[in-house]
């Protein structure tokens, strides 16, 4: 997997963000929040325009399951989000080796996950069983894919300084 740094996206908007911020040491760590944040927030725009063309959805029709998977992406967005920013704030303020049991992104994975849980147990009490069960699925999905995948497959480097640690 690229790094977040190598990506087109990041490549490409990157030089704006840096005309914006002036330059002080923390510069590059607020360009990678802010890409990521606008990266984010831009998929669940894009979530919140096709929504309205679905219609309401009913149950077991394309429509619900289209709704379902755009829901899916946006929980997805949501916690890869929050999982990147907990990632760069934890290297930047620790600066932990990237092999330690504590790095920042097994340290942002469990912040993470306890986030994740904590949204579960809200579904669970406030929504009834039927739709709660599919919604913990979907969280249970997003997660995965968003958060779980790359601190596991990703690459084995700092995230400040870019350096390979294999």
């Amino acid at each position: 997997m690229k790094l977040f740094t190598q990506t087109r996206y990041y490549q490409y908007f990157s030089p704006f963000i840096c005309q914006i911020i002036p330059a002080h040491p923390a510069r590059d760590f607020w360009t990678r929040i802010l890409l990521a944040f606008l990266l984010s927030r831009s998929l669940e725009s894009l979530i919140d325009l096709v929504e309205p063309v679905l219609g309401s959805p009913i149950d077991n029709t394309w429509q619900y399951y289209t709704y379902l998977g755009l829901e899916t992406l946006r929980y997805g967005s949501w916690f890869w989000g929050i999982w990147y920013g907990l990632v760069q704030t934890i290297d930047f303020a620790f600066n932990p080796h990237p092999k330690s049991l504590f790095s920042a992104a097994n340290s942002a994975f469990v912040l993470t996950w306890i986030l994740v849980m904590g949204a579960i147990q809200f579904v669970n009490r406030t929504v009834e069983a039927t739709y709660a069960e599919v919604i913990t699925v979907s969280l249970l999905i997003a997660f995965m894919v968003s958060v779980i995948i790359p601190t596991c497959f990703g690459p084995r480097r700092s995230f400040s300084q870019g350096e390979s640690v294999d």
